[in-house]
């Protein structure tokens, strides 16, 4: 089915449409963006806060395994202290 010029357009204004609103979307989602409005300025923020994102996540496993590991000395520290203390 042949598409007549009209329905071109139509097509490509309802998908610029959706872009404009998926872009919005995403400049909504990042804390203080830049104030570009640009489409490039919103994806460089989008980046830019991705990789924060990544970097808290690998921050804080670290901070939880270290966290697990210090409570697990603690109780063999405990056990030891309690049998040490049983004689």
């Amino acid at each position: 089915m042949d598409q007549t010029p009209y329905d071109l357009i139509v097509t490509e204004k309802y998908r610029r449409q959706q872009m404009n609103e998926i872009f919005f979307a995403l400049r909504n989602l990042i804390p203080n963006p830049t104030k570009g409005l640009d489409r490039a300025s919103v994806v460089k923020d989008a980046i830019i806060y991705i990789n924060e994102l990544k970097q808290t996540a690998k921050e804080l496993k670290i901070l939880m395994e270290w966290k697990r590991c210090n409570k697990e000395r603690m109780k063999k520290h405990k056990v030891k202290d309690d049998c040490s203390h049983s004689f």
